[in-house]
């Protein structure tokens, strides 16, 4: 909604966390986001903030190619999304069973044997296919950059994420290998602040070995 409307949020990570109110909800929420900015705005303010911390975002160095995304990604990100797909339909459909033989409704069984048969022939494949074509244009808007002080990232289809992150605020650099990565020979590079979003937003998914080894001892 906010691209529609021109409209973008500036985040300032210091790692201060406070509880407040959200709705009818207390949670812990980052005291200094400044909404509904332009998205012109938000930029500027932005580059006004690092220049006064004496930061520079001039001379940017596209690493994109560099530490390239496996073009595996999309299988292997459709393939974790169609297992727990499946772990889903099974966990309901045995929740089904039970229910029948607890119930004794023994005419229902054969309702609940074919919607479960349905369930597992079409929704697995449609929501792998569907993740496939979803990863593809995400990886094509992934982009990294450097400078002599930031690491730049910027990624998403709908909503937009542009990340900003000085190399002398990041604390922890790792690489991580699940069990779909070891099919395709992939790694994933994660690297974050004191910030706590940027634990789950600094990820880049699915580089060869070497491409994983290589960022992270740039980025150390």
């Amino acid at each position: 909604w906010r691209r529609m409307t021109g409209l973008a949020d500036l985040i300032i990570e210091t790692g201060d966390l406070r509880l407040g109110v959200v709705g009818r909800e207390q949670k812990d929420v980052i005291l200094n986001t400044i909404p509904y900015l332009s998205a012109a705005d938000a930029k500027l303010l932005r580059s006004t903030l690092l220049k006064n911390m004496g930061l520079s975002e001039s001379n940017p160095k596209q690493l994109t190619s560099e530490f390239k995304i496996s073009a595996w990604r999309p299988l292997k990100t459709g393939l974790g999304t169609m297992a727990k797909m499946f772990v889903l339909l099974t966990s309901l459909f045995v929740i089904g069973v039970i229910l029948i033989k607890v119930f004794a409704l023994g005419n229902m069984s054969v309702s609940v044997l074919s919607l479960s048969l349905i369930g597992f022939l079409v929704f697995p494949p449609f929501v792998f296919l569907i993740h496939i074509i979803r990863d593809f244009f995400f990886i094509q808007s992934m982009s990294y950059a450097t400078t002599r002080d930031l690491f730049i990232f910027g990624r998403g289809i709908f909503t937009i994420l542009e990340s900003t992150t000085p190399y002398s605020k990041i604390q922890n650099v790792f690489v991580d290998e699940d069990i779909f990565d070891k099919l395709f020979g992939r790694w994933d590079v994660h690297f974050s602040t004191i910030g706590r979003s940027s634990q789950e937003l600094l990820h880049i998914d699915g580089l060869k070995r070497g491409a994983a080894d290589r960022l992270t001892s740039f980025l150390m």
